[in-house]
């Protein structure tokens, strides 16, 4: 078998090479070997299905809570607000007809809601650290296009140093049996000109290929890194032993309030303990009662150890998995440049799957654009548009329209505006502004040229 896998380079095959069904089943078989366990825990932990659920009971006399913090949750959700909480703007360098390329991509954004899209994918490399998206047409023939994620969707490249997309595979598993049938295995199998649907009853089986209509494999894969790597991969160890920790500390609470009370000196009938458990009062009298020890028995506490531990291993999360917890109080009390430094490390981090990111959405274009169908826009008019990328931060507009302002003369208009946040497009408000003018200069025209019209009707009486 002539294909490999790598974490950074993912399946290939050597260029020209024809995908046959014996072909497809074996790296269907490796995929599931090497992948799908890996995959499935990364699903489970994002969904907070967490090994300690699954760890062995203690004894029934003992406390045995099982607390999910779901960090992993929390890491993947707080990247995708501020990576993607503000919408990909798109804009055209200028060139003839690139203003109409973006005006057509907006327009087919609107439809298919390419701000959720965009967001979908962004999650699901976060969690598996890649995601794939589907290009498809409707009845009507109109593009367009789905997330998948890597349970169900991969690629496979040529091995040249350019890595073109050979084909792409979706599949999964049809669990409707009938009259006895096994679970089937279905799918499909895009080339760079069809589509091809499958099943697997034991053997692979092609059905009727089709044309699909794009320039390529309609299939784009988008990376969180280029080891493909989830978000919290690296710091699910440390997730697990804050979880264990946090419940030994409940269980712990549980074991204080069900302490045991030793009467030391005295013999309690059933009567008297009775008693002792509805007042809640201890009196014991005899000659001798000052021999008579009454405590509660207690195991040495260990609270400050366990909180050391708890913060500790909370600050090595998010630490090292370089998503800061903007939940912490400190968030509002500092300044925005102090938050800037504070997300300095979800910053580079965001920054390097931008380029990722840029990397899939220009595949996405290319495969619009050149879609047999669109009459609208050139083949490469993918080419002169540009994403613009705004992350999610509290903004300060008082400081931005300080900076703004200081930026006067220095700077085009355009990227004196790009600092406001509070101004989604700089060329639209420009040319807001420029209507604004035009208007406030009629008005003040036309009263004194009403003025002058009535001064020579009068030196002509």
């Amino acid at each position: 078998m002539q294909q490999y896998y790598e974490p950074h380079l993912g399946y290939r095959l050597p260029a020209g090479t024809e995908m046959t069904a014996r072909l497809l089943g074996e790296i269907l078989a490796d995929y599931r070997n090497r992948q799908l366990d890996r995959l499935h825990d990364l699903r489970d932990a994002y969904e907070g299905k967490h090994s300690i659920l699954a760890k062995p009971p203690k004894a029934n006399h003992k406390p045995d809570n099982r607390l999910v913090t779901n960090f992993q949750r929390q890491i993947v959700d707080t990247m995708v607000g501020y990576f993607l909480g503000v919408p990909v703007r798109l804009s055209g360098d200028g060139t003839p007809g690139s203003d109409a390329a973006v005006a057509w991509l907006d327009d087919w954004g609107a439809v298919v809601g390419s701000d959720d899209l965009d967001a979908e994918i962004s999650k699901t490399c976060d969690i598996y650290g890649s995601a794939y998206e589907v290009m498809w047409r409707d009845s009507d023939a109109t593009p367009r296009s789905s997330a998948a994620s890597p349970m169900g969707c991969l690629m496979v490249y040529d091995d040249t140093v350019a890595r073109r997309p050979m084909y792409a595979v979706r599949f999964f598993l049809d669990t409707n049996r009938f009259d006895g049938e096994a679970d089937c295995l279905r799918g499909t199998l895009y080339t760079p000109t069809e589509e091809v649907p499958f099943e697997d009853r034991g053997g692979i089986r092609f059905g009727d290929p089709a044309p699909h209509g794009f320039p390529g494999v309609p299939v784009v894969e988008y990376v969180e890194n280029e080891e493909r790597r989830g978000l919290f991969e690296g710091v699910e160890s440390l997730i697990e032993a804050y979880e264990d920790a946090l419940s030994e500390k409940a269980n712990d609470v549980d074991y204080y309030a069900d302490a045991y009370l030793s009467v030391l000196g005295a013999k309690l009938d059933e009567d008297t303990l009775s008693a002792l458990r509805d007042s809640r009062i201890i009196n014991l009298a005899g000659s001798d009662a000052e021999k008579v020890l009454v405590q509660f028995l207690s195991k040495p506490e260990a609270d400050g150890t366990q909180e050391n531990l708890l913060s500790r291993l909370e600050r090595l999360i998010y630490s090292l998995s370089m998503v800061a917890d903007i939940s912490d109080d400190e968030f509002g009390t500092v300044s925005g440049i102090a938050i800037r430094y504070r997300l300095q490390a979800m910053s580079d981090l965001a920054l390097v799957k931008e380029r990722k990111f840029r990397r899939g959405l220009r595949e996405r274009w290319r495969l619009l654009c050149g879609y047999a169908a669109n009459t609208a826009v050139p083949d490469d008019a993918w080419l002169t548009v540009t994403p613009h990328f705004t992350r999610n931060l509290p903004a300060n507009l008082v400081e931005e329209a300080q900076v703004a302002a200081q930026l006067s003369g220095i700077v085009s208009e355009e990227t004196q505006l790009a600092v406001l946040s509070c101004v989604e497009s700089p060329a639209d408000e420009i040319a807001r502004k420029a209507s604004e003018a035009e208007e406030a200069a009629s008005a003040v025209t036309f009263p004194r040229e009403a003025a002058q019209s009535a001064d020579e009707g009068g030196e002509g009486a």
